[in-house]
């Protein structure tokens, strides 16, 4: 029997007992991280994203600004009909 160890990156770490089986170490491995609450963590973050710096949202205040004075204009123009 070898020595064998299931590990991840965060310290989570599991080996296996004499005579036992890999399907039950891995049984064994799959509890311990989801008892970490490991993995609920990561699928948060998953999609997370950082929050826009103060330039960023300046620049987006502006676009945002010119897009509605272009609208207007065209509106007033009668390019686009009131909803």
């Amino acid at each position: 029997m070898k020595n064998t160890k299931l590990r991840v990156a965060s310290g989570i770490e599991v080996t296996r007992h004499q005579k036992e089986s890999i399907s039950s170490l891995l049984r064994r491995f799959n509890q311990t991280v989801r008892s970490s609450g490991l993995l609920a963590v990561s699928r948060k973050n998953q999609y997370k994203t950082k929050e826009p710096n103060r330039r960023a949202r300046r620049e987006s205040a502006l676009v945002r600004a010119a897009d509605r004075k272009r609208y207007q204009k065209m509106r007033k123009m009668g390019r686009i009909e009131k909803k």
